[in-house]
């Protein structure tokens, strides 16, 4: 690989860096905006006060000031820590390509090395030595950010603000000032001539200000003031800071690497052909023994170094001996890279006294602090010493005082508490995080393990704030999300935030959708009683589509298709309750028109309205509300209205029994009753309804069996169980009886009457003759007979069904499987048939319950009067799963 191969991909991770830091700070300019737009920054109080603008102005903003800068500190810090990270890698990656065939060291070792070099470069940037280190560093450049948005602000302040202006103008006005840093500062130039004569430029910054009469005027101000750096532009600097930082990384990589390897004996450094202007670049090139750490000679800086081999002879003889398996890893070749390059002696000494001067400040450069093995030499004892460094010959160890021994204990003692409390608080930090399982934060859980079984203080710290205030941010999402989505933090286990809140969005799209269709759309109105009863069809329907990929059309699924399954079902139990609380309020109303002194009556209305107000148990509503409806027909029993032809008794009268509708013929007279409701009921239904009941004239074992409280032995799940009982349920609602009729069914023995006597919270007499009186209920649906001898009248016992008029039943025989009709979903509600099969079937809705009036005997069959006394349809959530399917 060449050097300019390489230098184009170290230039690539260059620029994908400089990206990554500047969208983090757009983040954080544009969060700053929001704020300084929350201040209520105004053009009068700057001009009578004639200071810049500043966010410690504002101390009811500090909070969350704090939080937002502190945030844009630790990502900015986990950038540099990746792009080290990566600088690392990409070194390794290059020596593989070329020393991978030479290599005495194994893949394992390599692959260590690799992985304990980046996280050693972090550890060793972290520290302070000779000046600020990477965390230091890093804070300044954010806070130099900060400044600069405050006298951004102030310089449109200065310019004129308008009353009203916007939060997203006010951040296009600050952008500005920001992308062109020299229309808040000028640089003015003079030249002066020092003792020796020589002409030199000075470069002095001045910030613009507007003066009391209101003029803008720039005054000098150094450039320290608003924050170090060798631009003026603090995403300069902090794009420089990430070029040096993984350009560092890069060659220290390299050079670690090299020194492992015993056939590599120097290391050559060359100028890049992209050299802009001479400078130490051009003296400093040449050959340099292999532990010479060469990390740039200067920021940014493009030279390339590699490393030198044996060659020729040597190179023979050192295989050869490795081969027969002779241990080379201690070999030291003769032709080895000793000392450094003359020419690098010649340009250290003439910067002689800029290298002492660098070293008394604390600001010598990585380079020369990591070499100064071959540096040093070129100084002597006295200049070393003025440098911060020991001589070899003059390493004199002072003894300590009590009081110096003391208090470097006192500071050992309190480092080490402090250290000991780092690490406690990141074990309870990644405790949290392991117990959450959020896949948001594997990494940083990774990471802050690391951290501490490394004992890495600093990084533990920084690693547990950073995971801390991300679980914060997800809980504090999955709060939100959860009003949609239930059990977001569950979820979040299997899936990132991101999935779950695009599910989120989707399904509240959805819901705005068809309620915007309900409101515009006329035809719906007239099909749908309300909003409600349309989202619900809407949500059922979505709620099968979303897992079950041959549902209305072939279709692939979403990973996420559960969790959007959830958020239905949640909005499907919220919306039926809506329904329920309808359906309650509607029939108080009712009861109320009712004319009684009845106390208990009135208590229970006054029990319903308080359970409506509150709306907080639907099941107690549901109660009181059947007991207010048996207590009115009780009180209208009581009162003799069965004289006047209204009462209960007049209902179930034998007059009314004598003259319903009871078809003995071939089916003709059932059919002329209830076909109009059957063919209304019919052009009135979603294709959804059509298809499941249709499929119950052919496959009802799914939906009765676990309404009966029996097990189905099948596979479906809950929300499939749920959506096809829902859609029969309303489709047989619209089914009211338009007369009184009889009709029959015939079970296969006597157990399947116990089964309903029980279901209705009766026990099983010991005589069957005391089953008069007493009331059975249906948990499924119930399919009879619609004329007399139909209906699996031939098996053991059978049942003939008095159903008052309005009793909802469905006349499915014109659909039917296994009638004589189109026994098909394509029905067209309108084409009447002649013939009527044996099972000529009427659907009663689910829960009818039926008062037992007569038992008798003939022959080997058992023959059982009931009267239907009412139908409740029960909430679903009674059904246990266990009995649904698997």
């Amino acid at each position: 690989m060449t050097n300019e191969q390489k230098r184009k991909q170290l230039t690539a991770m260059f620029g994908a860096y400089s990206k990554r830091l500047e969208t983090l700070y757009d983040k954080f300019i544009d969060r700053l905006t929001v704020i300084a737009h929350k201040s209520g920054v105004g053009v009068e109080d700057f001009l009578e006060k004639n200071v810049l603008y500043r966010f410690g102005n504002y101390p009811e903003l500090r909070e969350e000031l704090n939080e937002i800068f502190s945030d844009y500190v630790q990502k900015d810090m986990l950038a540099y820590r990746a792009g080290i990270t990566d600088g690392v890698a990409l070194a390794y990656s290059h020596d593989n390509a070329v020393l991978s065939g030479f290599s005495i060291l194994s893949n394992k070792a390599i692959s260590q090395a690799r992985n304990t070099a980046a996280e050693t470069f972090i550890r060793n940037r972290l520290k302070t030595s000779e000046g600020l280190n990477l965390s230091q560093l890093v804070w300044n450049y954010c806070s130099q950010t900060k400044a600069e948005f405050e006298m951004a602000v102030s310089n449109v302040l200065a310019d004129g603000l308008k009353k009203g202006t916007s939060a997203a103008s006010l951040g296009l006005q600050v952008r500005q000032y920001l992308n062109n840093p020299d229309m808040m500062y000028r640089r003015y130039h003079r030249t002066v001539v020092d003792a020796q004569g020589n002409k030199k430029d000075v470069v002095k910054w001045r910030r613009r200000i507007v003066d009391e009469n209101g003029k803008v005027r720039f005054v000098e101000e150094p450039l320290e003031k608003v924050g170090m750096g060798h631009y003026r532009s603090s995403k300069r600097n902090a794009d420089r800071l990430m070029r040096t930082e993984i350009n560092g990384a890069y060659h220290r990589a390299n050079a670690e690497r090299w020194q492992m390897e015993p056939f590599v004996i120097g290391i050559v450094i060359d100028l890049s052909p992209q050299h802009p202007a001479p400078d130490e670049c051009d003296e400093l090139a040449g050959r340099y023994p292999k532990d010479f750490i060469f990390t740039g000679w200067h920021p940014q800086c493009l030279c390339m170094s590699n490393p030198i081999t044996i060659q020729g002879e040597e190179k023979k003889e050192f295989y050869r001996r490795l081969a027969a398996g002779e241990d080379m890893s201690g070999y030291v070749s003769p032709n080895a890279v000793k000392d450094l390059p003359d020419r690098a002696k010649q340009w250290i000494d003439a910067n002689r006294d800029k290298f002492i001067s660098a070293g008394e400040r604390g600001k010598l450069g990585w380079i020369w602090r990591d070499n100064m093995k071959y540096v040093g030499k070129q100084f002597s004892p006295e200049e070393l010493l003025k440098m911060g460094y020991q001589p070899s010959i003059a390493r004199v160890k002072r003894v300590k005082t009590e009081a110096e021994k003391a208090d470097i204990q006192r500071r050992w003692d309190e480092r080490k508490a402090k250290n000991a409390l780092i690490i406690k608080t990141g074990k309870n930090v990644w405790q949290v995080a392991d117990k959450l399982e959020y896949t948001e934060t594997i990494g940083m859980k990774s990471m802050l393990r690391n951290a501490i079984i490394k004992g890495d203080t600093i990084a533990t710290r920084e690693y547990s704030r950073a995971l801390a205030k991300e679980i914060a941010r997800i809980n504090k999402e999955a709060a939100l999300i959860e009003k949609t989505v239930p059990d977001a933090r569950e979820w979040l286990k299997q899936f990132s935030l991101s999935d779950i809140k695009e599910v989120e969005k989707v399904v509240s799209n959805n819901v705005a959708k068809w309620s915007g269709n309900y409101a515009t759309n006329s035809y719906l109105k007239s099909k749908y009683a309300s909003l409600e009863e349309y989202l619900l069809s809407k949500l059922n329907s979505e709620a099968l589509y979303v897992v079950d990929s041959t549902y209305l059309k072939p279709h692939n699924l979403y990973p996420t298709s559960k969790v959007a399954e959830s958020a239905y079902l949640k909005l499907i139990k919220e919306t039926q309750s809506i329904i329920d609380w309808q359906k309650i309020e509607s029939a108080l109303t009712e009861l109320k028109a009712f004319d009684t002194k009845s106390v208990p009556f009135n208590n229970i209305l006054s029990d319903i309205e308080s359970a409506v107000s509150s709306k907080s148990d639907l099941n107690a509503a549901q109660e009181l509300l059947s007991k207010a409806e048996a207590k009115k027909k009780q009180i209208e029993y009581d009162r003799g209205y069965a004289k006047k032809g209204k009462g209960i008794s007049e209902i179930f009268s034998e007059e009314r029994k004598k003259a319903a509708v009871w078809d003995t013929g071939n089916g003709q007279l059932a059919d002329d009753t209830l076909f109009p409701t059957a063919s209304k009921a019919w052009q009135a239904a979603t294709k959804m309804e059509r298809e499941k009941i249709y499929e119950y004239t052919h496959h009802y074992c799914d939906k009765n069996e676990p309404l009966q409280g029996r097990r189905y032995v099948g596979s479906q799940s809950r929300t499939n169980f749920e959506t096809k009982v829902n859609l029969i349920t309303r489709y047989i609602e619209r089914n009211p009886l338009p007369k009184d009729m009889w009709f029959m069914r015939g079970d296969r023995d006597i157990s399947v009457i116990r089964s309903r006597i029980e279901f209705a919270g009766g026990k099983w007499p010991n005589k069957i003759e005391d089953l008069v009186g007493m009331t059975m209920q249906e948990g499924g649906f119930m399919s009879t007979g619609s004329r007399r001898s139909s209906g699996f009248s031939s098996n053991e016992v059978v049942i003939n069904i008095f159903a008052p008029k309005g009793t909802k039943a469905a006349y499915v025989e014109p659909f039917s499987q296994f009638g004589e009709g189109a026994q098909s979903v394509k029905w067209d509600g309108v084409t009447r048939y002649k013939r009527f099969s044996r099972e000529d079937e009427t659907l009663f809705q689910r829960g009818t319950k039926m008062r037992i009036t007569k038992v008798y005997n003939d022959g080997y069959k058992t023959y059982i009067d009931v009267e239907i006394v009412g139908q409740e349809i029960k909430d679903l959530s009674y059904v246990l799963d266990s009995n649904i399917g698997y």
